[in-house]
This record gives C-alpha cells, sequence and structure tokens, in this order.
C-alpha cells in the first residue's frame, strides 16, 4: 500500500512533494521494521537523491528543508545518516525562518548535536522555547532535556521543564479567553 501511495503522490505531484517524501519516508519505515533490509536501502537511497535534489531548490521552505534535515538525521540504516549535510540543512532552513520557526529550531539544535556543537545546541533550543509557537511543542522539551543531560546538567533540565509546564497551565486557551 505504502508503495502504491509513494508511486501515486509522486505521479500526481511529483517526487519532490511533501506528500510523496512522507510516502517514501513512511514506506522506509515498513520496509525497515519487516527485515526488508535490502528494499530499505534502496529505497532511502532515492529517497536520499530526491531530498537532496529537493533541498538543492533556493525557494524551498523553510520548513520543508528542516523537515529533510531531520530525516537525515534519524534516517535507517544508521550507515546513511549525514549529520555534516543535515546541519548545512537546518542552518540554511533556521536563517531563512529567522530563527522563528520552533520546529526549524528544534532541527537544528538535533543536528548541532550530532555534530557534537552541545554549547551551540543548548543556545538554539534555549532560544526556540522562549518563542510563542513552542508553548506545545514537546520536541523543545525533548531537545532541552538531551542536550542538558549530555552536558551533565539534569537539574537544570528539570527545573526548565517545571518552568515550561508551569507556563503552559498560566497561559489560557483559545476558548477559555471568550
Amino acid at each position: 500500500l505504502y508503495r502504491e501511495t509513494a508511486a501515486f503522490e509522486s505521479a500526481a505531484k511529483g517526487e519532490t512533494s511533501p506528500d510523496a517524501f512522507r510516502q517514501l519516508r513512511n514506506l522506509q519505515w515498513l520496509l525497515m521494521v519487516s527485515g526488508q533490509s535490502e528494499k530499505a536501502l534502496a529505497n532511502a537511497r532515492r529517497t536520499l537523491e530526491i531530498s537532496r535534489s529537493a533541498a538543492a531548490a533556493p525557494s524551498i521552505s523553510p520548513v520543508r528543508l528542516a523537515d529533510f534535515a531531520y530525516w537525515l538525521l534519524t534516517l535507517e540504516p544508521l550507515e546513511l545518516r549525514d549529520p555534516k549535510t543535515a546541519l548545512k540543512w537546518a542552518q540554511r532552513a533556521n536563517e531563512s525562518a529567522n530563527s522563528q520557526h520552533a520546529d526549524v529550531m528544534v532541527t537544528l539544535a538535533l543536528a548541532l548535536e550530532e555534530n557534537g556543537r552541545l554549547n551551540e545546541a543548548l543556545e538554539v533550543i534555549q532560544a526556540s522555547a522562549k518563542l510563542p509557537d513552542s508553548l506545545y511543542l514537546y520536541g523543545v522539551e525533548r531537545r532541552l532535556v538531551a542536550v542538558l543531560s549530555s552536558l551533565g546538567r539534569q537539574v537544570d533540565a528539570d527545573r526548565l521543564l517545571r518552568e515550561r509546564l508551569s507556563h503552559r497551565l498560566d497561559v489560557q486557551e483559545a476558548d477559555e479567553v471568550m
């Protein structure tokens, strides 16, 4: 079904479309978990070619570029991961978003972390935590905890999580304001 959906999305919208890419990623996961490693590797290589082609476009949206970067950081099989390219893409995405999109910044923090640049990752994730759109993004908390833990600062992670929870509880939902 994933193969058919990916083929349909590619034919209908082009193989670099977000929907086609999503289906290829889903197919990749399914092939890996079902033990079809040779097919998974072939699919991953094809998807890598597509993502590199799409990422090269100057007009690519920051969210799509960050999505490609995230995929490069989390790709299975592990040997196909490319943290250096992912970092370049995440930096470009963040610059394009003017450091104002929390999801993009979460990906940049992960890329920095995967490239051993923990202090920079911490700066980025802390900045993202201050953005309004990060309030309900649990990826922000996951990255904060991961980076602070890697730096041996679990007490700070606990404090920051408590602060974010308190802030969430203080913010009224849109329906509550009325």
